[in-house]
């Protein structure tokens, strides 16, 4: 995960790059739509941050950033259970 610091010294084509990546990963090709109901936002604000000059603002691509490593940790819990209980299952029929 990027740092705030990291965030602000990236050009804005990068920020864009990394929050599309990111949100994509999270929420499919129409992610702004997910984003903004996530965030109480309209989509076209999201929207707004991918047109002309203008970039994402630093809370969202940390905020992409942050619910992309929860889910990360959410599936690492359900594969390291499911394990734990395929133990506990071979142990019982030795």
């Amino acid at each position: 995960m990027l740092t705030a610091d990291e965030i602000r010294a990236m050009t804005d084509e990068e920020v864009k790059a990394r929050l599309d990546a990111c949100a994509v990963d999270l929420f499919g090709a129409q992610w702004k739509t997910e984003f903004a109901r996530r965030i109480d936002y309209k989509v076209r604000a999201i929207h707004q941050w991918f047109e002309h000059d203008k970039r994402p603002p630093t809370w969202a691509i940390l905020l992409a950033e942050t619910w992309a490593h929860s889910r990360q940790i959410v599936i690492a819990l359900k594969s390291y259970t499911a394990a734990v209980k395929s133990i506990s299952d071979l142990s019982d029929t030795i």
